[in-house]
């Protein structure tokens, strides 16, 4: 589903808005394809005031449609670009998009967000602690972070109970204030 489409987005660098709520339209992700394979993709995402607002890897069959060239993506594009906005560059060397971008937020020590098994919130939130490959069941430990930036314990989680990541996004940064402060 979508092939062609995000294939087209991800080579002339489109900014699309992906919806993925078949209950509410009005929600909606805006950025541009960074990455993608036959189960999931890399959204590099731009709030609505065109800043940089972290990744999102996100299930290929969550897309309910995608919209591109329109005056809400060409005003976020105008505003991404008056204030510059970049995001960095991926390694994604590995098959799954789970591992590559659970790895790029331990190497920058960033919070992630994980929704498992389409559970609808996130049911982890915090650093990336380590990421378990050698054993068929691959893991991460998550160094649970609250709401109050405050440590809260770890959390094991097999990676393909994963059906969310967001690394970096303005949540996540707004935790790691707190934890930091």
């Amino acid at each position: 589903m979508f092939d062609n489409e995000l294939k087209a987005f991800y080579d002339n660098r489109e900014l699309v808005s992906i919806h993925s709520d078949t209950s509410d339209y009005g929600s909606f992700a805006v950025g541009y394809i960074v990455g993608y394979n036959e189960e999931h993709y890399i959204l590099a995402l731009i709030s609505p005031y065109g800043r940089y607002d972290g990744f999102v890897v996100r299930e290929r069959k969550s897309i309910v449609s995608v919209e591109h060239g329109g005056k809400y993506e060409n005003k976020i594009k105008r505003l991404a670009a008056y204030y510059k906005t970049k995001h960095e560059e991926l390694d994604l060397s590995e098959d799954n998009l789970y591992l590559s971008m659970l790895n790029f937020a331990n190497e920058r020590n960033y919070i992630v967000a994980i929704e498992l098994n389409d559970g609808g919130y996130q049911d982890c939130i915090g650093y990336v602690k380590s990421v378990e490959t050698e054993s068929d069941d691959k893991s991460c430990t998550i160094s649970l972070i609250d709401e109050y930036g405050e440590n809260d314990g770890e959390a094991v989680l097999l990676i393909d109970d994963i059906t969310e990541l967001s690394v970096n996004t303005e949540d996540e940064i707004r935790l790691k204030i707190l934890h930091e402060s």
